[in-house]
């Protein structure tokens, strides 16, 4: 399953059904037949379902969406709407196939997800946002991610860690890479300005406005969300460039920009 966190919000469609634990909430939210659209932690520590996604500034609340199943191909994450589509179409052509409609939009800068409009009917498109459509699916596409001496990296722009490995800074990506992979402790790679990458023991980024960051991937399935915040206003969230990101710790890590 690919979750949302975003803070400082709330989801919309609030219910009088509470849970005490996240666990409890998430599995909620996959028991409830597409009702639930996802959960809001409140300031006391608890958690209410809420049956709508759309988002409202609420100080010391974290809006959880639930945005589907995942799958991996051609490189790339891609979530799972079903009931979905997405908007605009990136060209004229109909694809026969998921595969060949996701290597389409793979290839394609401007191209941010697949819509099924039918049996053997795939079109791919530029919006972001699925829109409800039954009958339709649509897969978001997410992160894309590469594999480099046995372990998975997908990047994220716009952002860094905040626990930095004082062991000296590397000219190139691989090096860091495979430094990285022989420090267990190691989480991730941000790229300090071009040529210049440096370790970091967090997996949990913050806004920066120019630079780069690099999850650490590997072989075990335990995800986390993380709600976004800025670096530059003391850690407190705010309409910075909108970006959120969902990371597969120890599995292929996935990272959106919204």
């Amino acid at each position: 399953e690919i979750w949302r966190a975003s803070s400082p919000y709330k989801l919309t469609g609030r219910t009088n059904q509470y849970k005490n634990t996240k666990t409890q909430a998430n599995d909620a939210a996959m028991q409830s037949g597409g009702r639930y659209k996802g959960y809001t932690k409140l300031e006391n520590g608890r958690y209410v379902m809420n049956t709508a996604d759309n988002k409202e500034l609420a100080v010391g609340n974290i809006a959880i969406e639930r945005l589907g199943r995942y799958r991996s191909y051609s490189n790339y994450m891609w979530s799972t709407s079903v009931n979905e589509k997405l908007t605009g179409y990136d060209n004229t052509k109909r694809y026969k196939t998921l595969e060949i409609a996701m290597t389409a939009c793979a290839s394609s800068a401007t191209c941010n997800g697949v819509t099924q409009e039918g049996n053997g009917n795939f079109r791919i498109n530029t919006g972001s946002e699925p829109s409800p459509a039954p009958g339709k699916t649509a897969y978001l596409k997410g992160s894309s991610y590469t594999l480099t001496d046995g372990v998975y990296w997908s990047y994220l722009d716009y952002s860094t860690f905040r626990h930095r490995y004082r062991i000296g800074d590397y000219n190139n990506l691989p090096q860091a890479e495979k430094a990285c992979k022989g420090r267990s402790a190691c989480k991730g790679i941000t790229e300090i300005r071009p040529n210049l990458f440096t370790l970091f023991r967090d997996d949990k980024p913050i806004f920066s406005s120019t630079r780069r960051s690099y999850f650490r991937g590997g072989p075990a399935v335990n995800k986390y969300s993380y709600e976004t915040t800025s670096e530059d206003s003391g850690g407190v969230s705010q309409d910075l460039p909108d970006w959120t990101a969902e990371l597969m710790v120890e599995s292929i890590p996935t990272a959106r920009r919204l």
